[in-house]
């Protein structure tokens, strides 16, 4: 983790979780980098099966996330200060500002390196293996999350939306990369 300073990790029901405050500088800007073999990219989260098998999610509490990154049926979502309206299915993947996903099926049984630069109210870019993701980029939410909780493989313990796969390596980043930085990653990954 770059840039953050007094993060307390714990470890509850095998989850990793970093207590993020406000002060440490991810409110408005964030970058988020994994190297990960997903198990099969047709995840389901449990209990209900209507939610993605989580990579990573920054959250404050149902329905608010800075940042949350996981796979469904296929497809990586990525939602981005998102702040839904309520906790049905269709508020969370409805096609509007910060949210969107993207159909990955073409990288069933590789390994992804994936790379998210994010913007409070600007945009938010997904690159799998150092390409941009079309559409280039999309509006990311205006949510401002104040108290924030990072959890790594699950939307928060005992959620039951556990990433089935392995991960190799992850950084969150309180800023945006640039372009140069996402190339840099991506070849360290690739080494």
């Amino acid at each position: 983790v770059e840039a953050l300073k007094n993060i307390n990790l714990d470890v509850k029901e095998g989850i990793p979780i970093l207590d993020i405050a406000q002060s440490m500088g991810i409110n408005n800007t964030f970058s988020i980098y994994t190297t990960i073999l997903p198990d099969t990219l047709n995840q389901v989260g449990k209990p209900t099966g209507d939610f993605p098998g989580t990579v990573l999610a920054i959250s404050q509490d149902y329905g608010i996330y800075l940042a949350w990154v996981g796979f469904y049926k296929n497809y990586l979502h990525v939602y981005s200060y998102h702040q839904g309206n309520s906790y049905s299915k269709n508020d969370f993947y409805s096609k509007k500002t910060g949210f969107i996903s993207f159909d990955v099926s073409q990288y069933e049984g590789k390994i992804m390196n994936l790379q998210i630069t994010a913007r409070r109210s600007g945009q938010t870019n997904v690159y799998i293996n150092g390409d941009i993701l079309n559409p280039v980029s999309f509006n990311s939410g205006t949510a401002n999350v104040v108290y924030n909780v990072a959890t790594i493989g699950d939307l928060r313990p005992t959620r039951g939306l556990r990433f089935q796969g392995k991960m190799y390596d992850i950084a969150i980043y309180n800023r945006v990369l640039t372009t140069d930085e996402i190339s840099h990653n991506w070849n360290y990954a690739k080494s």
